[in-house]
């Protein structure tokens, strides 16, 4: 006997010893829940990684007056659980020494085991169903309120779930409300409270075919020109609830009317056209006329009074139009002075020579506005004559420079000095200096900001 009891206590040491909490990696229930009789037996089963862990399992019931775990099945990863009377209780298994390492598994114990679900719904809603082969026939945005009763009324559990296939085509909640989306086929899933009972419903949503369109436009006999128009008011695919709402709308003088997209259309110029719509489906036909009327001009002005331009360039005399969709806004352009400015077509012109002249836009036969281009030669570079310059203390020095082209319109230049304590300016390009050093020097153009730079050092004067 003493030689038993020496011998149980080694085997204990060894597995104590053995408990390594840190080797477990992940740890979780095979089942996160699972059904069982009362009375009967049911295993649970955790899965652990590493599968070779030798950690201990402290195992638990929250409510032992509907599950209570039995004796161990040889393995500290697996035990058993017996169903006591009806309701639901949580097994958990903690690893110990490490109670951050946990799970639950959920056990459902009934007394009277479900046999079936039946369904019903409404009058109503009994003509989309075919109850003998559990299938609905629905079109988009239509309903059925399904009512499941899991059979006998004695049973423990009477609660179910609902699960679509595709919640695109039909969609269903908590309680059976069943709702079709688009055409297609869905199943929808009922199972009861225990997964015990699985029914399953086909849905078969058929999509609503087109049967014509009607066209109902009004207003589109005095429409405006370079204006935008909604059309999508102007027809109607019939029935209203069809599925396949596609068309191909077509003007028959783009000139006139431009098709935008099937909901919109741009009057391009004075005109009618017809307005046709196609159905995708079935190619039904509706069209109306739309008329687009002369919008008379009002007003016409430049919006600048004076323009500085460079000999050869060209230039687009900004105009505005009252109103902007005023369908005449051709203009003829004249120019006093053909020397300095020559007008290419319209609001367009070309500038010649220096000097200055008056532009006169005509618009819409008898409106006349006005614009003074003043035009120069302009600068195309500036050259310091000498890269490096040596002075002295007090001298004052003039920077030769040279603008080209030669005959350019504005030669004023702008002196910047990088360092004035060194050099301070003493005309337009003339500096003096003040200290000994070396610093560098930039000239500007005033027109065209074209630069060039020098250096210039400055010395004692020598006794």
């Amino acid at each position: 006997m003493k030689k038993t009891i020496l011998t149980l206590l080694a085997i204990s040491a060894i597995v104590l010893t053995g408990c390594k909490t840190d080797e477990v990696k992940t740890f979780e229930f095979a089942q996160s829940e699972v059904s069982v009789e009362a009375t009967k037996f049911v295993q649970l089963a955790l899965k652990v990684t590493p599968a070779n862990s030798d950690a201990w399992i402290n195992w638990e019931s929250d409510n032992e007056n509907v599950a209570v775990l039995a004796g161990g099945s040889g393995s500290a990863f697996v035990r058993s659980v017996k169903g006591v009377s009806a309701g639901t209780a949580n097994i958990t298994a903690k690893v110990q020494g490490d109670l951050t390492k946990s799970a639950t598994c959920l056990v459902k114990v009934y007394t009277v085991a479900p046999t079936d679900i039946k369904f019903s719904c409404s009058k109503e809603d009994s003509v989309k169903m075919d109850f003998a082969n559990n299938v609905i026939t629905l079109v988009p945005n239509e309903r059925i309120d399904l009512v499941a009763t899991v059979l006998p009324d004695t049973a423990s559990f009477r609660t179910v779930t609902w699960k679509s296939s595709n919640d695109s085509i039909v969609s269903v909640n908590d309680r059976g409300a069943i709702e079709a989306s688009r055409p297609g086929t869905a199943t929808i899933t009922v199972t009861d409270y225990l997964n015990l009972i699985t029914k399953t419903i086909t849905v078969n949503v058929n999509k609503i075919p087109v049967t014509g369109i009607f066209v109902m436009a009004t207003g589109f006999d005095k429409l405006e020109a370079e204006m935008y128009y909604l059309i999508r008011d102007a027809y109607a695919i019939l029935p209203a609830t069809a599925s396949n709402r596609n068309v191909t709308v077509t003007s028959s003088d783009e000139n006139v009317i431009r098709i935008v997209n099937k909901d919109s259309i741009y009057t391009v110029a004075p005109g009618t056209a017809t307005i046709t719509i196609v159905t995708e489906e079935g190619g039904f036909t509706g069209s109306f006329d739309a008329t687009v009327v002369t919008t008379p001009l009002t007003g016409f002005k430049i919006s600048v009074d004076t323009a500085r331009l460079y000999v050869g360039d060209k230039y687009d005399i900004p105009c505005i139009f009252t109103p902007a969709n005023a369908t005449n806004k051709t203009v003829v352009g004249e120019s006093d002075n053909t020397a300095v400015v020559q007008v290419i077509d319209g609001n367009s012109i070309k500038v010649v020579g220096e000097g200055e002249a008056t532009v006169t836009l005509t618009a819409d036969g008898n409106r006349k506005a006005s614009i003074v281009i003043v035009a120069s030669i302009g600068v195309e570079s500036i050259a310091c004559t000498e890269e490096v310059a040596t002075i002295h203390v007090g001298d004052v020095y003039d920077i030769e420079y040279t603008i080209a082209p030669t005959n350019a319109t504005n030669k004023n230049v702008v002196l910047s000095i990088e360092d004035p304590t060194i050099l301070e300016k003493a005309g337009e390009a003339s500096v003096k200096a003040l200290r000994v050093g070396r610093t560098t020097v930039t000239l500007i153009t005033e027109d065209g900001s074209k630069t060039d730079k020098m250096i210039i050092k400055v010395e004692e004067l020598s006794e």
